[in-house]
């Protein structure tokens, strides 16, 4: 059984992620969400995400999911977490990998889950990071590794991710000097990945 950390999905983003301009449009949906007036919200989100703004597509998503400003409906908040995390944002790939964590709307699907919060892990999202670590601890989703484990752990536990510190030392107890070693050279030498750019270790 997954763990039940799964249930936490990440909230709202109210800021466009890097240097792109913030479109006017997104600026009123942040100003409606913030005085609660949610339907202007969606409106003004959804107007954006048709248009292919994954911040928008992703703001959507949170909203179908807990049923902001419109009735919740988990198929509607995959879908546009899922056309979000098609074009790389890290936030939507995590909770769309959650979905299928925990069968939210969909069957649960360990692989498919996996695959989602690994490439949230890959642009440098520690919470996914540390599911990421997880995964390989049990073997959920990918083949059981010590090693990597124990390198998106410390990546994760770099990122401040609040929840990793204990089980990183429990991976760590598991490991000979030379595994540790080498887990600790694959996180020293990551470097998080630009969506559509190479993977790098581990």
């Amino acid at each position: 059984m997954p763990s039940r950390r799964f249930l936490l999905l990440l909230p709202l983003a109210l800021l466009l992620a890097g240097a792109a301009p913030t479109p006017p449009a997104f600026k009123e949906g942040v100003a409606a969400f913030r005085k609660g007036d949610y339907p202007a919200a969606l409106k003004a989100f959804k107007t954006l995400a048709e248009g292919g703004l994954a911040e928008a597509q992703f703001n959507l998503g949170v909203m179908y999911r807990q049923g902001l400003g419109v009735t919740a409906d988990l198929a509607e908040a995959r879908k546009w977490y899922r056309k979000a995390a098609d074009q790389g944002h890290p936030k939507a790939q995590l909770n769309l990998g959650t979905f299928y964590a925990r069968g939210m709307g969909v069957k649960e699907d360990a692989s498919e889950a996996f695959k989602w919060h690994k490439r949230a892990a890959e642009q440098g999202l520690a919470q996914a990071q540390r599911l990421v670590g997880e995964a390989y601890v049990r073997g959920q989703g990918a083949k059981r590794d010590l090693i990597l484990a124990h390198a998106w752990l410390t990546l994760a536990k770099k990122g401040g991710d609040p929840e990793v510190e204990a089980f990183l030392r429990e991976v760590a107890a598991r490991l000979n000097p030379g595994d540790l070693w080498e887990a600790q050279r694959l996180a020293e030498s990551w470097e998080p990945k630009r969506p559509g750019g190479p993977v790098t270790a581990p």
